[in-house]
Formats: structure tokens, sequence, C-alpha cells
């Protein structure tokens, strides 16, 4: 059965008024009513035909006495109090108490956020300033809705009065129903699984990219007290902290001495990120998130959005360029690890280095890399950085070729039968 709107609910309200009734009260204090247009009319049609009209007071008072006078003469009249556009003060009916004293038609109906949410989930009890927060996100999931609230009091084992996070986690399930509750709230212990598994909803998960600070919200009220002194984590903006971790299990893998102090004096993240403080757990959350591929290509992907050409070259002068120490630059490129975009401008490097000065032995490392997942993996399965690189290693594969042809020494039998 479908869920019931703010309408249905005001409608399905008016169908069960006294016949006798000649004026009702509905109370829209957060004009979900209102902004569904219907107050814009005249009169409304309830579900049993009887047609009422319709009275809204604002707080003008002047205004709402002219239009009310007009349906004196009507059989039924319905009044809603409600909020000008853009205020939140409380509705002032003190100068409209002679009129509100002619209801007939029983207890005012409540149509506030809270009210209406207690309806579709009567034994939860919402914080309300979160539910008027993200009434807007809250309304376009109605049908979905009561089954998130379920598997959330499933979790829980029973309703309970909510907080922040739930009314958050309540959100993503209603609009991804694939994810579980146990996939959102990260309840663990030990610092290196908890933030994993929040770096995972946070930049491991492009379908959640548009959530990203309700996500934030569900972390940081699932922080049990053994891990909360990591939630500085989830002050790094998102792009930076998959560039950090991309570019930290970089400088690990070419044994860069005091990696995090060098990637700090390299000026390319924001003054407030604090490097050191990421320190301590950079390499493990790195391992555990490389461990699942579709997560760690989210990551490189996020990565990239930081780490534009400019601030790539900042990160190459931590290295010894291809002319200096060609052994070291290209091991560095043949290790399978690497991020597609720090690949590609080691390729880059090597491209342009070759050019200037071509030699069969700068590119005699180059049949290493035939087996790099970037040459082996589907097409169709890789990043668009992935198929850059996959396009550079071709033609390197390719100049190594033509190099090492031209380096072979004519046989002794190709001059007897050219001067034969």
């Amino acid at each position: 059965m479908p869920t019931s709107t703010p309408v249905d609910v005001f409608t399905d309200w008016l169908s069960t008024r006294p016949r006798d009734a000649r004026m009702a009260i509905a109370i829209d204090a957060d004009r979900l009513v209102c902004e569904s247009g219907l107050l814009g009319r005249n009169t409304i049609v309830d579900k049993n035909g009887r047609e009422w009209q319709v009275v809204v007071f604002r707080g003008d008072d002047l205004a709402f006495r002219l239009r009310f006078r007009k349906t004196l003469d009507h059989p039924a009249t319905v009044v809603v109090l409600t909020r000008g556009e853009g205020t939140d003060e409380k509705i002032d009916i003190s100068c409209i108490a002679d009129v509100l004293a002619r209801n007939e038609g029983g207890a005012p109906l409540d149509l506030s956020v809270p009210a209406f949410f207690k309806r579709l989930c009567p034994k939860i009890n919402f914080p309300p300033l979160e539910l008027r927060r993200h009434k807007d996100a809250l309304l376009t999931r109605l049908e979905t809705i009561p089954m998130a609230a379920a598997r959330i009091v499933e979790r829980s084992g029973r309703p309970d009065d909510w907080g922040r996070g739930q009314v958050a986690a309540m959100i993503i399930l209603a609009r991804h129903r694939e994810l579980s509750v146990r996939d959102l709230w990260p309840d663990e212990t030990d610092p290196v699984d908890f933030v994993t598994h929040a770096l995972r909803l946070l930049i491991g998960s492009p379908q959640l990219t548009d959530e990203r600070a309700i996500v934030q919200e569900i972390v940081r009220e699932a922080a049990r007290p053994q891990v909360s002194q990591h939630l500085h984590w989830l002050d790094v903006p998102p792009e930076e902290l998959a560039a950090y971790l991309v570019l930290r299990r970089f400088v690990a893998d070419v044994a860069l001495q005091n990696p995090s102090h060098q990637l700090s004096g390299l000026q390319i993240f924001s003054p407030e990120t604090a490097l050191l403080d990421l320190e301590p757990l950079a390499l493990r959350v790195a391992a555990v998130l490389s461990a699942d591929a579709q997560v760690w290509a989210a990551v490189n992907a996020l990565a990239e959005t930081f780490l534009t050409p400019r601030r790539l070259q900042k990160v190459m002068s931590l290295l010894p360029t291809v002319d200096q120490q060609p052994e070291s630059f290209t091991a560095a490129a043949r290790r399978h690890s690497m991020a597609p975009v720090l690949l590609k401008q080691h390729l880059r490097a090597v491209l342009l280095s070759f050019f200037e000065r071509p030699t069969e032995v700068a590119l005699a490392w180059v049949p290493q890399l035939v087996d790099h997942p970037v040459m082996i993996e589907p097409v169709d399965t890789l990043s668009p950085r992935a198929l850059e690189c996959r396009a550079a290693l071709q033609v390197l594969l390719t100049l190594q070729r033509i190099e090492e042809r031209l380096g072979l020494s004519p046989s002794p039998c190709w001059w007897l039968a050219t001067w034969g």
C-alpha cells in the first residue's frame, strides 16, 4: 500500500470530520501542505465529496479575517495555521482566538514534521530538529522510509529514542536499498578497522558521493570511545584524503625517507590537513582499502581530481629523474601497485627523455611491463587514466622493439647475398 503523503493525511482527516462540523482547524507548522500548493486553492474536496472552504493564517490578521468573512455562508471551512516562508518563529494565534473558538471539527490536526513521521513509524521517538533539517530528503523517499526504519530497529533489537546518526542512516537506507545497516554503521573498536570502514563509505563508494555529509553524521554517531580519537580523519576533504592515501602508499613503495614530512613539504595539501596525525594508521588503512579492487579503484579515481599536473610535478620532484638514476626510476613504474595517475606521470617522463636521447639501453626494462595490470585487464574495466597508461606502455613497447631491431648487427649471409 502506498505511503500517505502530508496532503493525503490532510484530506483523509477532513473526510473523517463530523458531517455537521462547520469549521475545523489544521496546524501546518512546517509548511508540508503549504509547499505542496494545495493551500493556494480556495476550496478542497475531501474523499467523501464534501467541499471545504480554505482559510490560511500566516500571521497576517487582516488578510485572514477578510478571507474568513467570505466563508461564513458556506457549510464547511478549514482554517490552516502555518508559518510564512523562510521563518521558523512560533505561530502567534492570540489575535485570532475568537475565530479559533468556533472550531467544531474536534482536536486540530498536527501536520508538523515530527507528527507526520510519528504516523509513519509510531514506535520511534525521532529527534525533531534532525527531522526538520532533513525534511526535503525524507519527503522524497516516503515509500521506503518505513522499511528503512524497520531495518534499523531490527538491528538494535527494539525501537528507541533515535539520535542524529539513526536519522542519517534511515535517509541513506531509504535511497540505497542494496546497503545493509552493517554496511553503514561502523561500530568497530579497532582503529584501523573503524577508519577503513568509514573511508569505504566516504571515499570508496561513488554511489554515496552526494551524501557524504550525511555519512559523516552516521560515522560520528557510531564511533565508540575506543576510536573517537581518530575522527579527525573525517575532517580532511575527501579528494585530499584519497590523494594522501595514494601518495603515502607510493612513497612507501619507493622507500622515501620521512614520507609524511616530505609530502607536507610539497605544500599541495590544505594547511588544515595535518598529515602527521594521519601517519600512524595511514599505511595499514591503505593496505586494507587496496585489498578491495573496487574500493581502491574508487579511491584512485577520487585522488585524480586532486592530483593535478602541477601537483604531480611536485610529487615527482621527490624522486630521482630518469636520467640520474634510471634503474631506481623505472623500478617504480614496474610496481603493479602504482596508481594510474602516478604511473602516467612516470611514463610521460620516460617518453620525453627517450625522444630527447633515444638509445636502446634507455628502454631495455620496458618488456618487463607486458604483464602490468593496465596491459592485461579488459579494456572496459580500466579507468580513463589507466587507458592512457596502457596507450603509453604500448608506445614504449613498440619503441623498444624498434630500437632492438635497429641495434642488431647484419649477418654475413646478408652481405654475401648483397654482393653476390
